[in-house]
């Protein structure tokens, strides 16, 4: 029993004596812990120390095994060590990220979505942990109570599940009629409901909860379109949580966790495959000497690609290593800053149709739903021609562009 376990267990009794002296090593060690690992308790550590020994069940968060680590590192250390690294200019770590409900393992992934996007209702607690992208089952109302006067995160959450509970009872946010009729707690949510009522508020929710409200038929939209090919089909990369898919003359704005595009952490990040969009959005070259890892998030993406459309056909093109897409790309996230410029721009410089260079490549496309000049096929297959010389599969290429 260490002295913090000590002290925790002797500060609930009744029993009144005065501590001997904590030995200076151990002021030193606790000292270094308390600056690097503030969010670990001694509790926590106790069980990943066990953990390491007998690799019981369950497994503790990667952090609390780190801290314990640590510790061991420190007291394996001489007591001048101690000191120098106490002394070391070194930033205090940040305790509200350190701790269990903000930890990697608390925060919501894409086996969380594809786990609870399908259940037919949810508690109060559990909408209120989905609304804020954690586990349900790891952050509980329970637990953000107990955090609650240590955690800015907590008091967010137990605030969220106020606002919930308060929409029940004042019948803003409809419950399941079943349990309406009993009237019995925990009341049960509908996800669509309960994405609707967020929607009306204007909350910031997780990507996944606003797509229950978008048109349920939206792929089916696209898999109606008779013969449709990845060359009819246009991606528009916006700013925020979606991108603008087109084809046939059907547009429809599309979450990016539909698609797979927000990382596997969770919060609002895109992912890598999200990044090779942009890339030939941008005419960039996609290759594996360009990016690590290519072959697995093409992978990935095409599957994807091909469950949204319907489409069995590959969407992606490559040719000795060079990847490119076989549908159009725009990337529209930086249009209000691009329209402002070129309005500036028109103000001194007048248009002349027999000057080429005010013409560009820019040529007659798939639109996006805004009507605006897109780019050119042979644009949105951006191939370094250098690379292709005496390649039988340039010929072919050429010919794309051509069609």
């Amino acid at each position: 029993m260490n002295f913090e376990e000590v002290r925790s267990r002797l500060g609930r009794s009744n029993m009144s004596f005065t501590l001997p002296a904590v030995p200076k090593r151990e002021r030193l060690i606790g000292s270094l812990m308390n600056r690097d690992f503030p969010g670990v308790g001694w509790k926590e550590r106790t069980y990943a120390a066990s953990f390491l020994r007998i690799k019981t069940e369950p497994r503790p968060d990667q952090l609390v095994l780190d801290a314990c680590q640590y510790r061991e590192t420190l007291e394996s250390l001489a007591e001048d060590e101690l000191e120098a690294r106490l002394k070391a200019d070194s930033k205090p770590a940040d305790k509200e990220q350190q701790l269990f409900l903000n930890r990697a393992e608390s925060m919501a992934d894409q086996g969380t979505w594809d786990y609870w996007v399908q259940m037919a209702t949810w508690t109060s607690p559990q909408a209120t942990a989905l609304s804020l992208d954690r586990k349900p089952e790891r952050v509980t109302l329970q637990i953000a109570v107990k955090f609650q006067k240590q955690s800015a995160f907590a008091r967010s959450f137990i605030a969220r599940h106020n606002l919930i509970h308060n929409a029940i009872i004042s019948g803003t946010l409809l419950v399941t009629p079943t349990v309406a009729k009993s009237g019995t707690y925990p009341t049960l949510i509908a996800p669509k409901n309960f994405a609707l009522w967020v929607k009306d508020r204007g909350l910031d929710v997780p990507g996944a909860i606003k797509g229950l409200v978008e048109d349920r038929s939206e792929p089916q939209a696209f898999k109606e379109i008779i013969n449709l090919n990845w060359e009819d089909i246009t991606l528009t990369l916006l700013r925020g949580d979606d991108l603008e898919a087109s084809a046939g003359g059907l547009t429809r704005r599309v979450p990016l966790s539909k698609l797979n595009l927000i990382s596997r952490r969770g919060t609002k990040k895109t992912n890598e495959r999200f990044m090779l969009l942009i890339a030939w959005a941008q005419g960039g070259q996609v290759s594996a000497q360009t990016i690590k890892g290519i072959k697995d998030h093409a992978y990935k993406l095409r599957r994807s690609l091909q469950t949204y459309f319907g489409i069995t056909t590959d969407p992606l093109l490559a040719v000795r290593g060079i990847y490119t897409p076989r549908f159009h790309l725009l990337d529209k996230r930086d249009a209000g800053d691009k329209r402002a410029k070129e309005s500036a721009e028109r103000k001194t410089v007048s248009f002349d149709e027999a000057n080429l260079a005010h013409q560009g490549s820019l040529t007659t496309g798939p639109a996006s739903t805004s009507g605006e000049t897109t780019r050119s096929k042979a644009d949105e297959y951006p191939i370094d021609e250098s690379d292709l010389a005496n390649d039988p599969a340039a010929e072919f290429l050429s010919n794309k562009r051509r069609d």
